[in-house]
């Protein structure tokens, strides 16, 4: 399974909007606006490079050859990004929570 950041396709373009018909979602729709036109046409992936990646990990050669596949791999530079932060934040909630955790194993 790849996790994939954002990459050049038509995907963003063909995005339809609703006009706003409540006032209290104008806020989250602007904002929803201003990222979609942040994002488009500046997606930092190749989505032909994403999918010969792709056929390579299915197939286990090119840049799969020889190695062992995740079953999660990012790719693109902003998904990788995105994982390791979430990877560094969970790493300080199990510190933090640590003796909250294993309070719940069985006494032996």
């Amino acid at each position: 399974m790849v996790e994939p950041g954002y990459f050049r396709t038509r995907a963003f373009s063909n995005i339809k909007h609703v006009p706003d018909r409540l006032e209290t979602y104008a806020q989250f729709n602007a904002g929803v606006k201003s990222f979609e036109q942040s994002v488009i046409g500046n997606e930092p992936g190749d989505a032909a490079k994403a999918v010969e990646y792709m056929i390579d990990l299915v197939k286990g050669t090119g840049v799969a050859a020889g190695k062992t596949v995740p079953l999660r791999l990012p790719l693109g530079t902003d998904g990788l990004e995105r994982i390791r932060t979430k990877c560094q934040e969970m790493l300080k909630i199990c510190d933090e929570w640590e003796e909250v955790a294993k309070g719940t194993d069985i006494k032996k």
